[in-house]
């Protein structure tokens, strides 16, 4: 199969994954917005919380089908696609979040959400290759997945001290890395479909 004929075949793809995704979309939103407005009223808590897990089963693998066509697109393509490969790269950074943000708003009702400003974006996006960062710190890094800097801040201390050969001096360096752009680890990340806008929770 000739490369130009791969690449439109894996792009079909994607496009079918995100279709799918799209299809269960709204009657995930519903459900969603059901669970986090249970009042016993009309669906027990336990049931929300069940069907919401089964839901988020099936629309998580949409995105992984999603991700491992980006993953491959990725390696096979010219820079002006590896820009929309890190458009992408928060986009499922934000993915893997909306569980930890749901329950943190559910823990914080009166929690503040932010619209995170283009800059702080342009910078989750950065790869973390075109960082100043150590050798060792950024061998751990790709060993557990961190393309980009939103992979990163995500993370909690705990996460990263779990790491193999991740010490206290690694630690530092990320910590001093983030707190210079305003950021902490633990950082809570999420897309909203609706405004095509990122959002972060003011702690």
């Amino acid at each position: 199969m000739e490369e130009t004929t791969l690449y439109e075949s894996l792009l079909n793809l994607l496009h079918s994954a995100k279709s799918y995704r799209d299809n269960v979309k709204h009657d995930f939103s519903a459900l969603e917005k059901q669970y986090l407005k249970t009042d016993g009223d009309s669906i027990s808590y336990k049931d929300a919380y069940a069907q919401l897990e089964v839901l988020q089963a099936i629309k998580e693998l949409f995105r992984k089908t999603e991700r491992e066509t980006w993953e491959i697109l990725r390696n096979i393509t010219d820079k002006s696609f590896l820009k929309e490969y890190k458009q992408r790269s928060i986009l499922f950074a934000s993915y893997s979040q909306e569980k930890k943000y749901k329950d943190y708003l559910l823990k914080h009702p009166d929690a503040r959400e932010l619209k995170i400003s283009e800059d702080t974006l342009n910078f989750l996006r950065t790869d973390i290759r075109d960082l100043e960062l150590s050798t060792r710190t950024l061998i751990v890094m790709k060993v557990y997945d961190m393309e980009i800097v939103a992979d990163v801040a995500i993370r909690s201390r705990s996460d990263f001290m779990k790491y193999r050969n991740f010490g206290a001096s690694s630690l530092k360096e990320v910590q001093d890395l983030l707190s210079s752009h305003g950021l902490t680890l633990d950082y809570l990340l999420r897309y909203d479909e609706e405004t095509k806008e990122y959002y972060t929770i003011e702690k």
